[in-house]
């Protein structure tokens, strides 16, 4: 494939590498949910990426995989629960597709977790209020299915 720009352009310079964001509180908005398959294609997730709204970190990116579908039932309730936690910070309790969420607001909160960030809870932008999810299981770490 022909290289159709200039590499040494100032706009296509920059660090590359993944950057996390430091454990914290962030304001997001759903920027785009895009359906996969996880890594032993045992099942499906979503790959989730919320764009952070303001702040020192304003313009970086925190990501969520949801499984939506896979073998171990276990693993789909977990999904689950975490898309509708995610439709009840952004007040779309009735949700009917991932894109009735792109663009609402909501709080986050992120860990970093093996190098990685890892959203652990989300609230509500009205009213700050958190909405209950489901605590991380050993299961899913163990299967080693995760999508990434």
């Amino acid at each position: 494939m022909d290289i159709n720009f200039d590499p040494n352009a100032a706009e296509n310079q920059g660090d590359f590498n993944r950057t996390l964001v430091p454990e914290g509180r962030y304001l997001v908005a759903l920027e785009e949910a895009i359906e996969k398959s996880t890594a032993k294609g045992n099942g499906t997730c979503l790959h989730m990426t919320f764009a952070i709204l303001e702040g020192d970190y304003k313009g970086s990116h925190v990501k969520s995989f949801p499984i939506v579908d896979h073998v171990e039932s276990r693993q789909v309730g977990q999904g689950r629960r975490q898309i509708s936690a995610i439709c009840r910070a952004c007040q779309r309790p009735s949700a009917k597709s991932t894109d009735d969420l792109v663009g609402i607001p909501l709080f986050v909160d992120v860990e970093i977790d093996k190098g990685f960030n890892r959203i652990t809870a989300y609230y509500s932008h009205g009213d700050g209020r958190q909405v209950p999810m489901p605590a991380r299981q050993a299961t899913a770490a163990a299967s080693n299915d995760l999508p990434f």
